[in-house]
């Protein structure tokens, strides 16, 4: 099991770390390319556009992996959740684009139009989650892998000619979205092998089953994103393009990095549920080693990143010495990966006790003080503010995960087991 586990947290990071050399490719082409002005639109698409592909999750793959785990009638549960996931992402795209009319001026008709032309990711990405709960519950996430390799060859295909031949850079946008349908093609495909097929269901009650129970996590999920997004949000709100390309640059890196604890958290969380369920001492142990490896991973993460970081930016821009301040700002970014790793294992340990309304109490109120710190921050000191505080705002959360914990689940006795712990409002 500890293989299996390592083994599919190898391949999601295999699968990030192809999709993310093609997405550093296009922004390296995209950075030499177009101008910064031009660039800085680009960042400001794809930042207000990747908000709703994380908000579609809503939390339902980690409900719906709790009713796989009874295995009754798998077939239809996953229809039902993708029957539920597709009128949600026909939503969520109407809400983005309804969005756009209430947006500063900051944000242009072409940053409006290349928003619009990008939208349909919104749907193919959330239609991929749906059949990642497949893959993430047989611990079979190679298939995931495939899809993204055949994907990104297509977007590589398709974009490059569009930059060399300097094409309006919302084109891309558009390219995205054509991908989008390659995307839900190949990894339907795959979803063959695990059901017996595909049918619309359009059930009330079984949306509800699944729905009601990850409002709480969605919620979570949601201020998450606004969280993690808002200094990207208000930087271009408040200050130049300049600015959101030099910002936006440096947090490419920064949360590609990112998703080392995330892969990891994908691959233990259902063996945690069945440890939760079969072995409580297993189901700690489990949850105490993966503090220690995340912990090792996030420093030599941290030091790798503040050496490489001029390397990183330098061949990203062809060595331009108007990126300098994004080699600063991924530096500053840097420190806090211990934090992030450590608090992402934390989150999905309390994801498996169903804490949910204390994650939702938690995130909510970081997205307060994070919003209070940048508006105050970033014009006086532009987006050196949002780097530091980005940490800063993350150790507040991870001081409060382990606060809970010490004084929920710190004191551990022979006749108090986890069990006991979640089906009582108090501790042993």
């Amino acid at each position: 099991m500890k293989f299996k586990i390592l083994l599919n947290t190898f391949f999601q990071l295999a699968g990030k770390f192809i999709s993310s050399g093609t997405g550093f490719l296009t922004t390296i082409i995209l950075a030499r390319v177009y101008s910064q002005y031009d660039f800085g639109e680009f960042v400001k698409i794809t930042a207000y556009v990747s908000m709703f592909w994380i908000i579609g999750d809503f939390g339902l793959n980690a409900i719906i992996l709790q009713h796989y785990a009874k295995e009754e009638d798998f077939t239809r549960k996953f229809n039902t959740l993708f029957s539920l996931r597709l009128v949600f992402s026909l939503f969520l795209m109407f809400l983005a684009t309804a969005i756009l009319a209430f947006l500063p001026k900051n944000y242009t008709s072409f940053t409006k139009l290349g928003i619009i032309l990008m939208s349909f990711t919104i749907m193919s990405q959330n239609l991929n989650l749906t059949v990642n709960s497949l893959f993430q519950h047989h611990l079979e996430y190679q298939k995931s892998l495939i899809a993204l390799i055949a994907v990104n060859l297509i977007s590589l295909v398709m974009i490059v000619p569009i930059a060399m031949l300097k094409f309006p850079i919302i084109l891309v946008a558009l390219s995205y979205s054509i991908c989008g349908v390659f995307l839900i093609i190949i990894s339907f495909l795959f979803a063959k092998k695990y059901i017996s097929g595909f049918y619309f269901v359009f059930n009330a009650a079984e949306f509800k089953k699944i729905f009601l129970p990850a409002v709480p996590l969605g919620l979570v999920l949601i201020f998450n994103v606004l969280y993690f997004h808002l200094d990207s949000f208000l930087l271009a709100t408040l200050k130049t393009n300049r600015e959101v390309a030099q910002y936006g640059l440096a947090y490419k890196f920064f949360e590609t990095l990112l998703v080392i604890p995330t892969f990891y958290g994908n691959s233990i969380y259902p063996v945690l549920l069945a440890r939760l369920k079969n072995d409580e001492a297993g189901f700690y142990s489990l949850f105490k080693k993966s503090i220690l490896l995340l912990l090792i991973f996030s420093l030599a993460t941290t030091a790798g990143s503040l050496v490489l970081a001029p390397l990183f930016i330098g061949l990203s821009t062809g060595f331009n010495p108007s990126y300098g301040g994004s080699i600063a700002a991924l530096q500053i970014l840097s420190l806090s990966f211990p934090v992030y790793f450590i608090t992402s294992i934390f989150m999905w340990y309390f994801i498996s006790l169903k804490k949910n309304f204390m994650l939702l109490a938690v995130y909510g109120s970081s997205l307060v003080l994070n919003l209070g710190l940048n508006y105050y921050f970033i014009p006086r000191f532009g987006y050196y503010a949002s780097a530091w505080l980005t940490g800063l705002c993350e150790a507040y959360i991870l001081g409060i995960f382990i606060i809970y914990f010490k004084f929920k689940f710190g004191r551990r006795d022979v006749a108090c087991n986890v069990s006991t712990k979640i089906n009582r409002a108090s501790s042993c």
